[in-house]
């Protein structure tokens, strides 16, 4: 069956997608996601979004938040690899009387190991070599979810999940990618921008708020 040809009025109805995640209360997501686009990632950043992605698979992201403080907490604040590393049975038992996902949580330690011995700098830079994928070495990390790690830290990336592949396909797109660099083309907004706005749209509008 013949795909659609993609709807040249997207750009016009980002805008109006945009305005409804900042009324909504989202634009501090917005806001966040300029700041980190312009600054360099440190390693209690690195550390944080880590933590978060390997968490977030399978998990609404509204549950998440909620808990994610105190389990940030529980993990000493998740301020450096070797920080989390040194206590690491003290804050894997913590951790586990709030969030008691053994593998996820086993896996933030074995992540923060991986990245102690290669070195964030190290990270970076394969990373803007080889791409997003790359980061599919780290424990939960796998094809969808390294873009979404790479967009967190940093990177110019579109991560291709189910909200963002929903709004893609319904406008003509071969691909998450293809729509937002459409709409960075019209209205001269970043791609991650452009990402975290229709993410927050689409995350709006399957909850019905």
């Amino acid at each position: 069956m013949r795909r659609p040809e993609p709807d040249d009025s997207v750009g016009h109805q980002y805008f109006d997608a945009k305005r409804c995640v900042i009324d909504s209360g989202y634009a501090w997501e917005i806001d966040l996601q300029e700041v980190i686009l312009q600054t360099a990632v440190s390693e209690e950043e690195f550390l944080q979004e880590l933590a978060w992605v390997i968490l977030s698979s399978g998990f609404r992201e509204t549950v998440l938040r909620r808990h994610f403080p105190r389990l940030r907490q529980a993990l000493g604040g998740l301020r450096s690899f070797d920080g989390l590393l040194a206590r690491k049975n003290v804050y894997r038992r913590q951790a586990l009387k709030i969030f008691g996902h053994r593998a996820k949580i086993d896996a933030i330690f074995t992540g923060a190991a991986l990245c102690r011995a290669i070195g964030l700098s190290a990270i970076i830079a394969h990373t803007k070599e080889r791409g997003p994928t790359y980061l599919t070495f780290l424990p939960f990390i796998g094809p969808v979810t390294a873009f979404h790690l790479a967009k967190n830290i940093g990177f110019e990336v579109v991560k291709p999940d189910r909200h963002l592949a929903r709004i893609s396909d319904r406008f003509g797109f071969n691909s998450p990618a293809a729509m937002c660099e459409a709409i960075r083309r019209t209205t001269g907004e970043q791609v991650a921008i452009i990402d975290t706005v229709l993410w927050r749209f689409g995350v709006l509008r399957s909850t019905g708020t």
